[in-house]
């Protein structure tokens, strides 16, 4: 018997002759059969391009236009937009600068270190200090030498008698945020009220135990007025500035507040030299603060101002504290003379 039975074959001519869409199927398989054996498809080149190349600064770069010949075209970019072959990386730019708003209305709302700018010697920003004043400062007419370094005023407040008006100034050298020094100007000059009057200075009884001295100007004519002393300032009672309660002057009063929005700390004690004059046209006063922390002589902690290292009544002072005393001593006795020629020269 054949591969092929006669019958079959002979029915299958048959039904091929009556189904002429049953053939056209048949013979459009057996085409595409063929085609996809004998003519394989091609696939598109591959393209591969170039690896990065690394810059010098660490910043990578895109590869050349010409790399991309034979990829399909892309829409071309808008004016203000670079090609892409000509991409590169931006560098990396600092976060802009934050705002800061100084609160002026009231010293209460400043904090120290809220302020992000530039420090100078002093620990503070610029903003926070203000004004600085060097070598001498002129109050209601009155010319003031002040230390050397830069000062800025902590506080100031007017001054009215019946007989006299004038200013009062608290100004600071400040070091690392830290009290290093403080000059007290209060300065007053006789109206028509006065009557020739003389204003009286607070301080020059030679016998006050409170004094570490009470220098007194014997050669000043009637009507005058004048001495130089020398006293410890106590100053933990600043730190209770808030409370009315405690009795302290309003100009140390108000620097103490100011000193503590801004975040200036203050050691225990400073050593304060007083020079004063006045005649019946006029009063001046000036202090000056010196701190012997900056010379690095250490205070005991005291419970009051009796208690410090400082008081005239302590005969428990170390040699460095008596050095220091006899060289603020020094420097009073020098200075003298120039303050009652500034005075003077205020007439």
């Amino acid at each position: 018997m054949g591969l092929v039975d006669p019958q079959n074959l002979r029915a299958f001519k048959a039904l091929w002759r009556r189904a002429p869409l049953w053939q056209f199927c048949m013979m459009s398989a057996a085409l595409g059969t063929l085609l996809c054996v004998t003519i394989p498809l091609s696939h598109p080149p591959s393209i591969s391009p170039p690896p990065a190349k690394l810059l010098d600064d660490g910043n990578y770069t895109g590869t050349g236009a010409g790399h991309l010949a034979s990829a399909p075209p892309r829409p071309s970019a808008p004016p203000d937009l670079a090609s892409p072959g000509t991409v590169k990386p931006l560098p990396p730019t600092a976060p802009p600068p934050t705002q800061h708003t100084v609160q002026t209305a009231s010293l209460s709302m400043v904090k120290a270190g809220q302020d992000d700018a530039k420090p100078n010697a002093s620990g503070l920003s610029d903003e926070l200090m203000g004004r600085r004043f060097k070598h001498a400062l002129r109050v209601a007419g009155f010319d003031v030498e002040l230390p050397a370094g830069e000062w800025i005023m902590l506080a100031n407040q007017g001054l009215k008698t019946p007989q006299a008006a004038g200013s009062s100034y608290f100004l600071a050298r400040v070091e690392h945020q830290r009290l290093a020094g403080v000059v007290r100007v209060f300065a007053l000059r006789s109206n028509d009220k006065a009557a020739g009057e003389l204003i009286p200075i607070k301080g020059c009884k030679a016998d006050d135990a409170n004094f570490l001295l009470v220098s007194t100007d014997d050669a000043l004519p009637d009507g005058n007025h004048g001495c130089w002393n020398m006293s410890n300032f106590f100053t933990p009672p600043l730190q209770q500035w808030a409370d009315r309660s405690n009795k302290i002057l309003p100009l140390d009063r108000a620097a103490a507040g100011d000193m503590s929005a801004k975040g200036i700390t203050y050691p225990q004690d400073f050593v304060a030299v007083k020079f004063g004059r006045s005649e019946a046209w006029g009063l001046l006063e000036v202090s000056y603060l010196f701190s012997p922390e900056v010379d690095g002589i250490q205070s005991t902690n005291a419970l009051s101002y009796r208690d410090s290292d400082w008081h005239a009544s302590n005969k428990r002072k170390t040699p460095a504290q008596i050095a220091y005393l006899d060289k603020i001593k020094r420097w009073g006795a020098t200075h003298w003379p120039t303050f009652k020629q500034h005075f003077q020269e205020a007439q």
